[in-house]
């Protein structure tokens, strides 16, 4: 055991240091030396800003905190050739929490990825997709929440076009703790399968993941997860068509970027959703989606469902533009009957955008949105946002240039609390060469 302990953290130390960052470096140089010779070139980036909090991304909003961050992301990806592409990406991340100081971080991503078909013939092919990444967390004041991850993955994709998709994945995913004895070794396999039935009306998928952790200090962890869902055209005027799925397993919460935690949880969840036309220029959407969570360590295990009706409509349309309006209705209900203090939520969302687009030239949207939050057991909660998004991207050089502009606003009114107002601004270039 000690020989494995010494293993296992020889290798945790390896893939921490600085030779990782080198590899990294000297690979994108490498790949950069491709740029005069590949059919296509594509840069795209973006840098943000702002205030928010991570309640809207997790349905546990009791578990957050406001924060001002920025992050600014760049990719860039090359056609080599036809059947061969690969990118490069980095991301930075910053988060200064109001109250959790002790949380205040600053997060580091790199990739790289590679996608090439090895073989294609008679509607037959074989993908490879390789994806590599290494990430490091640095909290300010908390130094045993300090990691550093590397993660793996080994893709092959057997597909027979219009009839069937089969895609093995084999990885690994490991978190390096410098200051804590809270290593992880995670290996993962992982089958897809996807089926097509008459004339491609019927698509059926499944998919099962393996995965075992081994845990320093803490009992090793096996992990099963396994899901299916379908979805079938019908041939009627108004119902386009209905799909369905569910999805059942095991999971940790620090795969969330917006979470600065680590527990394990089991969950199941599954949905119905039903596509629709009204009218000839009007479409929608209704989909239910049921979840559970059950927490291994932590007393918040929650469950709860989500009914979301979206419609889309053109109102306009000449030569040169056309003008869209996107309406949208969301409830939701969770409860958590098992906290220290047992509460539930409702809310209910309603949202309204307009976008115009002049072809080729430029696109503008604008979206509002209020949200009620009823918490019948908490009424000091209750609260109603309201958000305004702004949107604009202007286009040059035939398209191959695109430059952006996003701006969020959030006005969370609590009615027994002082108000929160958040806002996020994001600009974007993508550039293709």
């Amino acid at each position: 055991n000690t020989a494995i302990n010494l293993s296992r953290r020889w290798f945790y130390d390896m893939i921490s240091s600085n030779i990782m960052r080198i590899v990294i470096l000297v690979t994108c140089l490498v790949l950069f030396a491709f740029t005069a010779f590949a059919l296509e070139n594509v840069l795209d980036t973006y840098y943000e800003f702002g205030r928010k909090s991570s309640s809207g991304l997790v349905d546990e909003e009791d578990l957050t905190d406001e924060f001002y961050y920025s992050k600014y992301n760049i990719k860039f990806s090359q056609k080599i050739s036809k059947p061969f592409s690969y990118y490069v990406k980095y991301q930075y991340y910053n988060k200064d929490f109001d109250t959790l100081e002790n949380l205040d971080n600053n997060f580091h991503s790199s990739g790289i990825g590679i996608d090439a078909t090895i073989y294609k013939k008679d509607g037959f092919s074989i993908k490879i997709g390789p994806d590599f990444e290494f990430k490091e967390k640095i909290y300010n004041d908390s130094p045993d929440l300090n990691y550093d991850q590397i993660k793996i993955d080994l893709p092959f994709i057997f597909k027979k076009e219009g009839d069937w998709t089969i895609k093995l994945i084999g990885g690994m995913n490991s978190y390096h703790y410098p200051d804590a004895p809270k290593d992880q070794l995670k290996f993962n396999s992982r089958i897809d399968v996807t089926k097509k039935f008459f004339d491609e009306k019927l698509e059926i998928y499944s998919f099962y993941k393996f995965q075992y952790i081994d845990r320093e200090k803490i009992a090793d962890r096996l992990e099963r997860t396994y899901g299916a869902s379908f979805d079938i055209k019908v041939n009627s005027q108004s119902v386009k068509s209905i799909g369905a799925g569910i999805e059942q397993g095991m999971d940790n919460t620090i795969i969330y970027e917006e979470r600065e935690d680590s527990f394990d949880f089991k969950y199941f969840n599954w949905y119905l959703n039903i596509k629709y036309e009204l009218f000839e220029k009007m479409k929608g959407a209704v989909k239910y989606t049921d979840l559970t969570r059950v927490y291994a360590d932590l007393n918040h295990n929650f469950d709860g469902f989500m009914i979301e009706n979206n419609w889309d409509t053109r109102a306009y349309e000449t030569k040169d533009s056309t003008f869209d309006i996107k309406l949208g209705y969301l409830h939701k209900q969770f409860r958590y009957p098992y906290v220290s203090s047992p509460f539930a939520f409702h809310n209910n969302a309603i949202s309204a955008e307009g976008e115009f687009t002049k072809k080729n030239d430029w696109r503008a949207t604008i979206d509002s949105e209020v949200r009620f939050w009823d918490y019948p057991a908490k009424r000091m909660n209750d609260k109603i946002y309201y958000i305004e998004k702004i949107g604009i991207e202007k286009y040059f050089l035939k398209k191959d240039l695109t430059l952006g502009f996003d701006y969020r606003y959030t006005f969370k009114n609590f009615l027994h609390k002082l108000d929160i107002t958040e806002y996020v601004f994001r600009f974007h270039v993508n550039y293709k060469f």
